[in-house]
């Protein structure tokens, strides 16, 4: 029989970092705490460079989440979970140069929303659920005109309608159609 297959598990391994490494003894992930008090898990690529983070926090400002990093170490995917109960929790893509693309969102008041954006000009699509029952679905961007198409929801008023209106590059009132029954 080999060594390892005699040898009995150890019950317990206390230590501050635990590194991994490959055949060649280079580290490909860490696995510890920080000063702070957050503990994660960072795993490298071949060339040695972090590609993916998990950390977890427990303080306001510390939050917990999952990054992972393209070749240069820029975040592209990051996953964030709040420690604070009134902020959101995301998940955000990014392009190359750093500019949020893509962002999916849930704030503690119970509104969801999805936001994706141009990537050469201030523009985005945003849709938002509210927790209330409304919805709204918005084209912004600055310097550019505007739809907004909103769904009030049951509680706002006694006759719920959608409304949909188109704004100039201002954000000024252009033409808006409402779909609340005519009353005379």
């Amino acid at each position: 029989m080999r060594e390892s297959e005699d040898a009995l598990p150890t019950e317990v391994l206390r230590t501050k970092r635990l590194e991994f490494v490959d055949d060649k003894g280079e580290v490909r992930a860490v696995l510890g705490t920080r000063e702070e008090g957050v503990g994660g898990l960072s795993v490298y690529d071949a060339s040695g460079r972090v590609r993916v983070r998990l950390e977890a926090g427990e303080l306001p400002d510390q939050g917990s989440g999952l990054s992972v990093l393209d070749t240069d170490g820029n975040p592209r995917v990051v996953v964030n979970m709040n420690n604070d109960p009134d902020k959101d929790s995301a998940l955000i893509l990014l392009d190359t140069d750093g500019k949020q693309r893509a962002v999916v969102n849930l704030h503690a008041s119970g509104q969801a929303g999805l936001s994706p954006t141009a990537g050469q000009k201030d523009r985005s699509i945003k849709l938002v659920a509210m927790d209330d029952g409304g919805v709204h679905l918005m084209l912004t961007g600055e310097g550019a005109p505007k739809a907004v198409l909103t769904s009030l929801s049951e509680d706002d008023i006694d006759d719920p309608a959608a409304i949909l209106a188109l704004l100039d590059k201002d954000g000024q009132g252009g033409v808006h159609i409402s779909g609340r029954r005519y009353r005379p």
